[in-house]
This record gives structure tokens, sequence and C-alpha cells, in this order.
């Protein structure tokens, strides 16, 4: 490229002028790897500072829609350009900040390969300032194939360098290493949570990007199933436990003991801390701060997790928070399989921002969340992985005109996918999408109520996903108008009692949805639970659960296909169910055992009377609830169970007769064996 006659044109008519820079700056373009592209740079900008030209915006070219960022060789004195990147995510952003107008069909910060790491504080979106619009929406993305990580961790050398010690008094298969070098600001702790609250904020450890097993006992076995021990009885103030291993591996010598359980229902666990050990007596005596979610009961499942004495197994890890000092019993010694320890609380926080969009991005190693969108619109999360954070996946929280699609979330402490938006007293949508996403593995932390895709509010879309590998629940929440269609479900609630695929519960105001052709597989207890009868189903409409559509669904391998736990105005239609115990469960538990929920001035009067429920807009969209408590409200009247077809492997359809459902004003017909 000619710089004199660059100049030269400059000093011809106007019109020659713009006519020649621009084929200076498509030169550019085409040659930007040339050694003298800077002192170009730095030619041009000064012949348009002396023939009066606009100087060019931030980010590089006037026009350019794209800034470059790259955290191996950039530097954040660049320009943003290709040849001449940025280092961090947070400079590339308070560029497009300094931008006076985004371009006609928006902006990409463009992220070449490699880790970028937001330990102290996550990388954050904040109103307006951080938007775009419907004509120039702002997109973070990877370039081209390459691999991406966002991530709120600390890498850790690979296990065989030198900073991994032998644990010499625990074992040859034991590592030490020394995270205070590493500047960690918290180990973080050990929390209780009530019921499904996912309160998580400790230190995790990931091998070859899979989440690693805080010292526990019994063991998780060869089969990935979990290992509990049994209480023998309750004592004030703790349990009674059996055998001698507590004694014979000096567990009173820990100094943060936790258990782990399902204390009084096999379908709701909790964590609570040791306090003492009365090895004579056999009891764990628990700190009163930390109390279960429902009381002690003998023969409840638990374990005993956070001790060094129970270090035994590959996978298994635990950190002294006194010392700073990490065990770790490795899966193998592949010097390639990366280490990591979560540090920051979320990777990406997006409040009140509008018409962003993720793509091809990891975001990992949080302690809490992966992404988090809150009070925003138009937020696309597409093609990410969300995968190994503490608590949730994707969050996008009181949000509308959002899309999580493509996705996939690995390995969530609690929830895989939340999604929350609309407004349930005006009834006015969220307009929000969640399509074809992989979520499994999740609740890994927090067994119950952690759903893979957890939802509330009005108008959410959840579509083409699938759902695996949970140990309660697949998906749960509430809302109004609500679509479910095309997702599979399988291999859930195989640790629980009373639980389901999707399950939803306990409301006479949350109306207008729909479950279509969706998939429901596996989905029964297949773990020993002693507390309740081994019952789950695959699609649960739990303590009167009304005005539901369930069409073309298929259940397979399913304990019960549908429970219809007495509620009201639910169509369940042309249905295929094969290899389940029971198709169908159908009850009548408010005349009997929950008569006070639906008994005028109960739960669910006061649920409708909370939404205006015989005033627009409820009145017009459902008018089937203004008169409601007119129409038998304890009875589960106006059911319709037809055009369901059943295979031979199936037990029994349904487990009530033709006539007792009848005398309930519900209709059971045109449903056969195939």
């Amino acid at each position: 490229m000619n710089i004199v006659l660059f100049l030269c044109g400059f000093l011809c008519v106007s019109a020659q002028r713009s006519q020649l820079k621009a084929a200076l700056k498509d030169q550019y373009w085409k040659s930007w790897e040339h050694k003298t592209r800077q002192g170009e740079l730095e030619w041009l900008a000064a012949a348009e500072s002396k023939f009066g030209q606009e100087p060019a915006r931030p980010g590089g070219w006037s026009g350019s829609t794209s800034v470059y960022v790259d955290g191996r060789n950039g530097a954040d004195s660049n320009d943003g350009s290709f040849g001449h990147p940025l280092k961090t995510l947070t400079a590339a952003r308070d560029m497009v900040r300094k931008w006076p107008s985004l371009p006609t069909g928006g902006i990409e910060i463009v992220l070449r390969g490699g880790e970028y790491t937001f330990q102290d504080s996550p990388f954050t979106l904040d109103g307006p300032q951080d938007s775009g619009t419907a004509a120039s929406p702002i997109t973070y993305t990877a370039y081209e194939s390459e691999n991406v990580v966002l991530s709120a961790g600390q890498s850790l050398p690979g296990i065989t360098d030198p900073a991994w010690k032998p644990a010499e008094d625990l074992g040859d298969n034991i590592r030490q290493i020394d995270l205070t070098p590493y500047g960690i600001p918290s180990w973080g702790d050990l929390a209780p949570g009530s019921l499904g609250t996912c309160a998580n904020n400790k230190l995790e450890l990931f091998f070859d990007e899979k989440a690693m097993i805080l010292a526990r006992y019994p063991n998780i076995n060869s089969e990935g199933v979990w290992e509990f021990d049994q209480i023998q009885g309750v004592v004030a103030g703790g349990f009674n436990y059996n055998g001698s291993r507590p004694q014979e591996k000096k567990w009173a010598d820990a100094n943060d003991l936790w258990m782990h359980g399902y204390w009084q229902f096999d379908w709701a666990d909790s964590y609570v801390k040791v306090d003492s050990i009365d090895t004579h007596k056999q009891i764990f005596y628990i700190d009163p701060k930390t109390p279960p979610c429902y009381n002690f009961t003998t023969k409840a499942r638990y374990y005993a997790v956070n001790l060094l004495q129970e270090l035994d197994a590959p996978g298994e890890y635990y950190l002294d928070r006194k010392s700073g000092t990490l065990y770790f019993y490795p899966p193998s010694l592949s010097a390639s399989a990366s280490i990591a320890v979560s540090v920051g609380q979320a990777v990406v926080n997006v409040n009140n921002a509008s018409f962003v969009q993720f793509k091809n991005l990891k975001l990992a190693y949080a302690r809490q969340q992966g992404i988090a969108v809150t009070a925003s619109s138009h937020i696309t999360v597409e093609n990410c992985d969300a995968s190994n954070n503490g608590a949730v996946g994707i969050s996008v929280a009181t949000s509308s005109a959002c899309r999580v699609a493509g996705s996939t979330v690995l390995n969530s402490g609690c929830q895989g996918i939340s999604v929350s938006g609309g407004d349930r007293k005006s009834l006015q949508a969220a307009n929000t999408v969640v399509s074809g996403n992989t979520v499994s593995g999740f609740a890994r932390w927090k067994r119950t109520y952690n759903a893979g895709i957890a939802f509330s509010g009005v108008g959410i879309n959840i579509t083409s996903n699938i759902v695996s590998n949970g140990p309660h629940t697949g998906m749960t929440g509430g809302g109004n108008d609500l679509l479910f269609d095309n997702n599979t479900f399988r291999h859930l609630a195989y640790e629980v009692d009373d639980s389901g695929g999707l399950y939803v519960g306990r409301s006479w105001s949350q109306r207008g949805n729909v479950a279509s052709n969706n998939l429901f597989e596996h989905v029964r207890t297949t773990q020993p639970t002693y507390l309740g009868a081994p019952a789950v189903q695959g699609l649960y409409l739990d303590d009167e659960m009304s005005g539901w559509t369930v069409a073309h669904n298929t259940f397979n391998d399913c304990q019960t296909g549908i429970m219809l736990g007495g509620g009201r105005r639910n169509l369940i239609v042309n249905n295929r169910f094969s290899q389940c115990d029971l198709c169908v469960e159908f009850d009548d538990r408010g005349l009997s055992w929950q008569k006070a929920y639906c008994s005028p001035g109960g739960h669910f009067q006061q649920d409708l009377e909370s939404f205006n429920y015989q005033q627009p807009p409820y009145s017009v969209r459902y008018p089937e609830i203004v008169n409601i408590f007119k129409e038998q409200p304890c009875t589960p009247v106006f059911n319709l169970l037809s055009g369901n077809r059943y295979t031979n492997s199936c037990k029994t359809f349904v487990n009530q007769s033709p006539e007792t459902i009848k005398t309930w004003n519900s209709t059971a017909t045109n449903n056969s064996r195939v």
C-alpha cells in the first residue's frame, strides 16, 4: 500500500479524497498481516485530523461492526480491530459504551480462543449503557469454532506437576496442594438451606471438566448410585447411628462434619452440621443452628460428608479451610486433564439490559450461576455451554422476550436452567423461549426441588429440550399459559418417591397450560426408599392442580404415566403408554384428606382471590373459574380422559372404574389397549 499516494489523493478534490480513503481502508483490511499496519493506522489518523475529518470511533474503522478480544495476545490499549485486539472483555464492553450510536445490524464482540477469568466479580452488563436495540443488537461470541471459556474459577497445575505432593499420611493415592499462593479470597462454607433452597457458596473441585465429590461415607458406588446409612433412632438434639466406623475413623476429630439426608420424607433433603459425636452411645448431636428441613425419623437415609478421614475413593476431595490445603484422590494421573476450583459467585450478570446475545461460549466454575439475567428483555443465550456451576447454569429471572436455545448445561449443583417472567396479575406474557437445550446431571448438591428446568410466570414456551439424569423432578414450577412441547424427560426421579418428570401442583389460578408431544421415559424409583412407597410419575398434577391440557405425549417405562391428583377440568387426551405399571392414577383427595384446601375460605379460594378471579383478565381468559365454588368445589369434576392408547405391557390404564369417574362428573371414554 502506498501512503504517499493516499496523501496526494487527499490534496485533490473532495470527491477524489473520499474515494481514495475508502479504497485505502479496503486495501488495509485485505493486508492486515503486513508488518506496517500500525504505521498505516497512524498515518491515516493524522491525515484525517489534518483535513478536518471525524476521528475513527473506538473499536477500529468507522463503520466496523466487530470488536475483537484476545486474552493471550491482545492489549486493552489496542483499538479492537482484528489485528489489534483488546485483551479483556471488560475493555470491549467499555469501548462499545463510548460509541455515540450502534450501526444497523448490530455489533459483535468476538473472542479469540482461551480462558477469560472473572474470579473477583462477574462480567456485568448493566442497563441501557450496555444494551443494543432491535435493529442493532450487541452480540458476544466466540471467533469461528475456537474454544472460549468464561470462567469464575482458578486453574490449577496438572496432577503430575510438582505442586501436587503426595499426602503420605493418607496413602499412596492421595495428592495435596497448597491453595494459598493463588490468592483465593474465600474458601466458602457449606450451608444447610431449607427445602429446595440452594444455599451453596463453597469452593468445588473440577477435574477434566467434571465435578469431583466432596469426601463422604458411604461412597457413591461404581455405577454412580448414591449409598446411604439409616437413622437407628431419634434422640433429643440428634439421632443414633449403627456400627463402629465413626469411632474407628475418628470422625470426632473432624472440624467441619456435615450430614446430608432425606430426614422425614423421601422427597425432601437437607444438610445438617454435626456438633459432637458420642461414640459410646452412637449418637450424632446436630448443631441447633442447622436443623433438618423436616424432623429426624427412624430409618431415614443419610450420609456423612466433608471429612478428611473418608477420603478413600477416586474423584473425592477435601479442603482444609484452616490451612488452605486441598487433598485429592484423582480419578487418573493424566497430565493433560484440566484442574480448576470454583471461586467467583457468577460468570456473567445481565441487569436491566436489552437486545444482547451470547453465543458459542462456555461459562463455568462459578459457585452460583454461570449466567444470571435479571429484569431484562430480548436477551439470547444460544449454543452456549453452562456446565459445572455450583447453583444454576443459566438463570433468566423476571425478564421478557428472552431466548435460551441450543445450549448445554451439565452437572449443575442445583438447577440446570431457571426462567421466570411475565405478570400473573395482568396475565402479561413473558414471551420467553427455552428451546433445544440439553440438561443433564443436575441437582448433584441439593437433590430435591432443583429441576433441570425450573419455570415461573406467564407465556413461557419450553420446547424440544432433553432433560435427563436427575434424582428428583426434571421440570417444575408454576404459572399461566405455559407450553411444554416436544421435550424429552429421561431417567428422572430415581432416588425419591412422590415426584415426577414434570411436576406442578396446588393451584386453581394457574391455568391455560399445555403439555404436548413430550416423551417421558424411565421415570421411576430405582434406589431404595424407606419412608414411603416408591411411586413417581411421568407427569404429576399434584394436590388438585387444574386446567391443564395433556395431549399427544408418550410415556414409556414410568411407574405411573400421569398422576391426576384430585384436580378439575384437566384434558388427558390422545396420549400413548407402554411399560408403565399404571397409566393414569386418578383420585378424589378433595373429598377426603385434602378437603380443607378446596372448601370455601381455604387455600384455593385465597389463591384465586389474590388474582381477582371474578374480574378481568381472569374472568375473561378463564371464564370457567368465575363460579367455581358453586360447582362441587371439592369434587374432581369435568376431567376428560379420552383417545389414550396403551400396550399390553401396561398393567392398568386408570385405577378408577368408569362408574366412579362418572360420579365425579368426569369422563373416561375411548381409551383402548393396542
